[in-house]
């Protein structure tokens, strides 16, 4: 027995090492060549660094611009807010603020993200990459380890899995923090199955938890659909000899509900975010992806080089595939995982066909396909499931480039059983495929996530540095919306109106676009491609510096001329000031009409419903107020009236919000449809708003009971291995 495990463990280490070589190879000029993994290049498309692009420049992977406009500002901006002391809950440099955790992709509850806060440096994203791909490999190792896959076959299955379509081409996203995951709750699921203990349960369930707080919820659902159905079928269909009993059916599920627990500081301020956010009712109600072409989506399998690709570096020349909304190239090559693989899933499933778990993966990839490519009535089921069609379902593919890598495993270790190989045979022919796989899946890869200079990234322009000079002044907005591209501006701590994601306030959203003609304001703050009018609601929030290629007309003060020209606007309301007088305008669409008329005073403070006993457009008590002591989740004002007035700050509205007058708590108004205000009575007074979002506490709360429980569950010796003699195990 114990020469059995060191054989195992042999055999896991020497997986992990081949795994770490090839992914070393992939990623060396941003490990040990001193380059960045970062597409942050891509925005030397937008002023103002276009104005100091180099010349000839072209983007080395457009297609990933996320990256450098979401993920990482939002990582250096919580590694900035920590170091100064402060949490990185609220980002009050974008639509007037926003809740970080109710974004999720934010993931600030990921422990490998703790790294980055601990010791903030742009090398981090090449050593989280590396980790990410190897943790996949390595669970799918163990994965076909459990189903009674050699271990060299195992091991090109893995890398197969590793370096897929999916992870290679999201892999600077959070997807692949999920997808990681993946196989390892195929692997737990089947320990389980093998011997049912409360610490494979704990094991479970923080992987479960980990997974949700990875920070991409609608690969996660993707994946727990997939668990699912393998539960399903491995509590009917025996696989190694064994199957899941009602025990570990019922520890399974124990294990689903602690690990949901376990990510309750994600969850709760996430669901509290997205009810009033524009991409609950957007995602929800349109179609968010284009047509596929069937054909070549299926070549893409075997050619993916076949419609080209976004990565320069690549040499596939350019890309020419459906580009459609939200459906692009990362999409379509998800499920690619290598000719030599793919061919000999094929086999197992056609010419082998004796294991049974063939039989669940073979029928996973099918349905993952047709669903990925909108196949009726495969698709047209999915879509109508309500919440699951706004997941992108193309995205699906992960689960069809794990099933492949899983079934080309299968028949490779099936292939050489049926040559009758002996060992050493068979280890040569295992090690052959794992060097073709290999080859085949770094070319694909290199050079699709690249690596820039370390001077590439968020570099110092002239507008910038203009801006960080006077940033107490007010906020910005870009008259064309991509300069200095939303969320990028959190790279220089710089205050905008707009921002770039799904996850924004649905009136913060509907306020903005009064600024504009441009009919895709109706979706996403992120889709309006100009602001050319309603200006009045940009003197309203605070709009000091507007930024444009073109002259703008008076009022607007040209400060600084250029490429991209910086304008004052004396028009700027400060960020907290007295209401000259109220308007209560109860109906949604008439209060809109209100603020983006072309006569809007930016000092009247519009309300949904009266105040206590006021009456609408009453003259309002005169005086001064300040902002005195501000930090993201911390605002004092000063506020001196001759009579009792409204005080209004030009912040987004969110219901973790709280305020106190002198010490006493108050009611927060929801004023000009998404801002903030309180009514404060004659005198002086110190107004304190403070950001203490509930569903964060409760979150904690319950998060730390599920991790107490699963490490109690973890740590305590099961009773049903008291009489066994086989050493404890790990995990």
């Amino acid at each position: 027995m114990q020469e059995v495990e060191l054989t195992k463990s042999r055999g896991a280490f020497a997986a992990a090492a081949a795994l770490a070589v090839v992914l070393a190879f992939l990623l060396r000029g941003a490990l040990f060549g001193g380059e960045i993994l970062s597409q942050a290049d891509a925005l030397y498309q937008f002023a103002p660094w276009s104005d100091i692009a180099p010349e000839g420049y072209a983007p080395s992977n457009a297609l990933l611009l996320d990256q450098s406009i979401v993920m990482q500002p939002w990582l250096h901006f919580a590694g900035q807010r920590l170091h100064a002391g402060q949490l990185p809950i609220w980002n009050p440099n974008n639509y007037a603020g926003q809740p970080m955790l109710g974004t999720y992709q934010s993931a600030y509850f990921w422990p490998l993200n703790w790294l980055y806060f601990a010791a903030p440096s742009w090398h981090f994203f090449a050593w989280s990459a590396f980790f990410r791909l190897w943790a996949a490999g390595m669970f799918t190792f163990l994965f076909l380890r459990t189903i009674g896959v050699r271990a060299g076959a195992s091991l090109v299955g893995a890398l197969g899995f590793a370096l897929s379509g999916f992870m290679v081409a999201w892999l600077g996203h959070m997807h692949t923090h999920v997808a990681l995951f993946l196989p390892a709750f195929f692997w737990s699921v089947e320990r389980i199955a093998e011997r049912p203990s409360r610490k494979r349960c704990a094991v479970l369930g923080l992987l479960l938890g980990g997974a949700l707080l990875a920070g991409h919820l609608q690969t996660a659902v993707h994946i727990a659909g997939a668990v699912l159905l393998y539960t399903l079928f491995r509590a009917l269909v025996s696989v190694q000899g064994n199957k899941l009993a009602p025990r570990s059916v019922g520890l399974i599920a124990v294990a689903s509900g602690l690990g949901v627990l376990l990510a309750m500081p994600q969850l709760l301020p996430f669901f509290e975010y997205l009810g009033p956010s524009q991409g609950a009712v957007v995602l929800e109600h349109m179609e968010v992806v284009a047509d596929v072409d069937l054909v070549e989506a299926a070549t893409l399998f075997v050619a993916p080089g076949n419609i080209g690709s976004p990565a320069s570096a690549q040499g596939y020349g350019e890309y020419t595939g459906s580009l459609g909304p939200n459906l692009n190239y990362s999409e379509l090559i998800g499920g690619y995982v290598g000719r030599l693989l793919l061919l000999f899933a094929l086999l197992q499933l056609f010419w082998l066909r004796r294991r049974r778990a063939a039989l669940f993966f073979g029928g996973l990839a099918l349905l993952s396909a047709l669903v990925a490519w909108q196949v009726f009535p495969f698709y047209d089921f999915a879509h109508a499931i309500p919440k699951l069609r706004s997941t992108k379902l193309m995205r699906v593919l992960v689960l069809t480039a794990f099933s492949l890598a899983v079934l080309g495993a299968m028949g490779l270790d099936g292939v050489a059983q049926k040559w009758k190989l002996n060992r050493r045979k068979s280890n040569a022919f295992f090690a052959i495929a794992f060097l073709i796989v290999a080859a085949e899946l770094t070319s694909f890869a290199s050079g699709f996530n690249p690596s820039v200079p370390l001077d590439q990234v968020a570099p110092p322009t002239p507008v910038t540095d203009y801006l960080i000079e006077h940033k107490n002044q007010g906020r910005i907005l870009g008259v064309d919306n991509t300069t200095l591209m939303p969320s990028a501006n959190l790279f220089y701590d710089l205050s905008m109106v707009s921002g770039y994601d799904s996850m924004e306030s649905r009136t913060m959203t509907e306020l903005v676009a009064l600024m504009s003609s441009d009919e895709d304001g109706a979706f996403f703050i992120k889709e309006i491609d100009y602001f050319d009018k309603g200006f009045a609601v940009g003197n309203l929030l605070g709009v000091r510096y507007l930024l444009s290629a073109v002259e703008l007309p008076s009022p607007y003060e040209l400060v600084m001329d250029g490429p991209t020209k910086i304008y004052s606007n004396p028009a700027a309301m400060p960020r907290a000031f007295l209401a000259a007088s109220v308007k209560v305008i109860a109906e949604r669409d008439a209060r809109l009409a209100f603020l983006g008329s072309e006569g809007f005073d930016p000092s009247i403070a519009v309300l949904e419903r009266e105040l206590p006993n006021r009456q609408p457009q009453l003259a309002l008590g005169k005086g001064a107020c300040a902002i005195v002591n501000e930090r993201d989740t911390h605002i004092e004002v000063a506020c001196t009236l001759d009579a009792p007035g409204v005080l209004v700050l030009a912040d987004s509205y969110d219901e973790g919000w709280s305020a106190k007058l002198d010490g006493e708590p108050v009611s927060i108004l929801r004023v000009d449809h998404s801002l903030r205000a309180v009514a404060v009575p004659a005198g002086s007074h110190s107004i304190t708003f403070g950001y203490e979002p509930p569903s964060l506490f409760l979150g904690l709360f319950l998060g730390a009971i599920a991790l107490v429980i699963l490490l109690g569950l973890l740590l305590l010796r099961d009773p049903c291995l008291k009489a066994q003699s086989s050493p404890p195990e790990l995990f």
